[in-house]
């Protein structure tokens, strides 16, 4: 099914998704394509968007999420996905099984750490995962807002963010480059590079 075709169906359960057919999006980022992939794992897929977006040659593609209704909308959308009802801190799959794991976006709604200890479980030897993140100015789009709940929303982001390694509460956060390099490293990953946006990191 070509992108155009789901475009409006998204708008409704995933404002981003949008910007994954718009290429002019600054938002816009896609995983890269990388030869040899057999098995790539998105985690907090949504509807699966993502990969149903991306080019991952004729990899297998699995894509897990909580949100039961927006699993049976990718169910629906695309068939060449393999949809799990799952938390990305429990991964129900076995050690070594993905070449590739990716989050977009979804991390910061989770408890990071566990999350990416299960990724690297269920990675294969040589591995890679591709995580797309909240930088640090989110907060400053909050607080752009003239309101007080948002404003108040925006520090609790701030402090959930500094103490994600200690918070087991599953509450959106920002990340920085130290901070997530201090975590992939605690869990075994090393040629960790970073990109960062004005909107991404």
């Amino acid at each position: 099914m070509a992108p155009t075709e789901f475009e409006p169906v998204f708008q409704s359960r995933h404002a981003f998704a949008m910007v994954l057919t718009s290429p002019s999006d600054a938002r816009r980022v896609m995983p890269p394509v990388l030869r040899g992939i057999r098995r790539v794992l998105d985690i907090g897929c949504g509807a699966g968007q993502t990969l149903i977006a991306a080019d991952m040659g004729g990899a297998y593609k699995t894509c897990i999420d909580c949100d039961f209704e927006a699993l049976q909308l990718g169910r629906q959308l695309c068939s060449d996905i393999h949809v799990v009802h799952a938390a990305g801190e429990a991964l129900p799959f076995r050690d070594n099984t993905y070449d590739l794991v990716i989050s977009r976006v979804a991390l910061p709604y989770m408890h990071i750490p566990t999350t990416v200890r299960e990724a690297a479980r269920v990675l294969a030897s040589n591995g890679r995962v591709w995580f797309v993140l909240h930088p640090v100015s989110m907060l400053s789009w909050k607080r752009n807002v003239l309101s007080l709940r948002r404003t108040v929303f925006g520090l609790y982001v701030g402090l959930n963010s500094l103490l994600f390694p200690l918070n087991r509460a599953k509450i959106e956060s920002v990340q920085t480059c130290a901070g997530m390099t201090r975590c992939l490293k605690a869990c075994g990953f090393g040629d960790i590079e970073f990109r960062t946006g004005t909107h991404l990191l």
